[in-house]
């Protein structure tokens, strides 16, 4: 079976960029094709593996018509039995869908909200500062989630944009499937009228070559991992260790994103560079290190996660996670088992947890165990037999649609 898989990203450059590469691995191992088509900046395939071609951004219209025949001469050449989209929004405009429907059965694997909100701050509401509980619609111009662009744009740019995505929300709806990596997601799809035959559930895995290291439980360390972005709570996250300052303990930000400088301006206002690091960028076997080396590692995003893989990951090298309820983050993090959840936004609680975290060694250790026994649940084989029989299953029903 020959896979098309179309991101705007491949590589390791997040969760859902890891896990593409995961399972087109996965794939080829089981004597199948995958394929990549992502942006001209993605990582070639190694010789031999995964090929990958060029995709230029096409989430207008017009430059969807400039990009439809390239499109059609790739399905052309390469005659997929399955197109199987990942983050797509704002990079595959929704117009291409159809040509991708019309040459082969097409699924879609939900990795963020973005799909359901035209803010650049996805679901969280300003008026409220809380994550939102309504569908796409008019209340999207309610709740002073408008203007809908980072940058400044006309109020024809921002309407164009918020037509754009529930033009796209609307032809999502009649792909052949659609998969989710939580019961968060799977609700905010239901309420944006998705059918319920269509979604499934399918929570994210470890990667196969994932290591966890050697724990070094002696050490008071604090980890934030991931986009340093403020919707990723970089500020919360900065000002939880300022309130830290009466007790021990060094911190290390992974990660690098368009707020990293305006980071870096915060921590040395609140007097933490001495006792901050700033990594950037790290592979995955030095994220690996960077998470056994943790004491804690804390999420406090205030977009609501689809999953958060990086928690899972930390779990798995006997790190506990304080992290905000944000998402679905509750799938894999259980309050007071493997971590502590507080309420979303809430720094003097997030701040709290850690602290309990950095003094209590006996607590520790303990949610730091049962952390990796949990995370070993999470199992890559049966998601990827899944994920394998959703391909035959969609393949064989448009097989049986075209005989009729």
């Amino acid at each position: 079976m020959k896979i098309l898989h179309i991101s705007e990203h491949y590589g390791t450059l997040g969760g859902a960029e890891r896990y593409l590469s995961e399972i087109c691995a996965d794939q080829a191992k089981r004597g199948w094709e995958p394929i990549v088509a992502a942006s001209p900046s993605a990582s070639p395939g190694e010789p031999g593996s995964v090929r990958v071609y060029p995709l230029e951004p096409s989430f207008g219209l017009r430059s969807a018509r400039r990009a439809r025949r390239s499109l059609e001469r790739l399905l052309d050449v390469e005659r997929p039995n399955v197109v199987h989209l990942h983050n797509i929004q704002y990079f595959l405009g929704p117009a291409l869908l159809r040509v991708l429907r019309s040459h082969a059965p097409v699924i879609q694997t939900v990795h963020d909200t973005r799909v359901i909100c035209p803010r650049w701050l996805s679901k969280i509401i300003p008026s409220a500062t809380s994550p939102c509980p309504f569908p796409m619609g008019l209340h999207c111009f309610r709740h002073h989630c408008y203007p809908f662009h980072r940058t400044p744009a006309s109020a024809l740019g921002n309407l164009y944009k918020f037509v754009l995505v529930g033009w796209q929300l609307m032809l999502l709806r009649r792909l052949d499937r659609v998969l989710v990596p939580s019961a968060y997601i799977y609700q905010q799809l239901r309420l944006n009228g998705f059918s319920e035959h269509k979604l499934e559930r399918m929570p994210l895995f470890l990667q196969a070559d994932f290591v966890p290291p050697d724990r070094n439980a002696t050490r008071r360390n604090i980890v934030f991992a991931g986009r340093i972005d403020e919707a990723k709570g970089i500020r919360q996250f900065l000002d939880c260790l300022a309130r830290l300052s009466t007790t021990v303990w060094t911190a290390q930000v992974a990660g690098s994103g368009p707020f990293l400088t305006e980071a870096k301006a915060i921590a040395a206002r609140l007097g933490l560079m001495e006792r901050i690091e700033f990594l950037g960028q790290v592979p995955m076997d030095a994220l690996a290190q960077v998470l056994g080396a943790a004491r804690v590692v804390v999420m406090p995003s205030l977009m609501p996660e689809s999953f958060g893989l990086t928690g899972l990951e930390a779990l798995a090298c006997g790190a506990p996670v304080v992290a905000f309820d944000s998402g679905g983050i509750a799938e894999w993090l259980e309050d007071g088992v493997t971590g502590f959840l507080v309420r979303w936004g809430d720094v003097s609680a997030l701040a709290a947890r850690v602290r309990q975290l950095l003094e209590d060694d006996a607590l520790a250790e303990r949610l730091g165990r049962q952390g990796r026994q949990h995370a070993a649940r999470f199992d890559r084989e049966r998601h990827m037999n899944r994920l394998c029989e959703i391909y035959a299953e969609t393949t064989a029903a448009r097989h049986y649609s075209a005989t009729r």
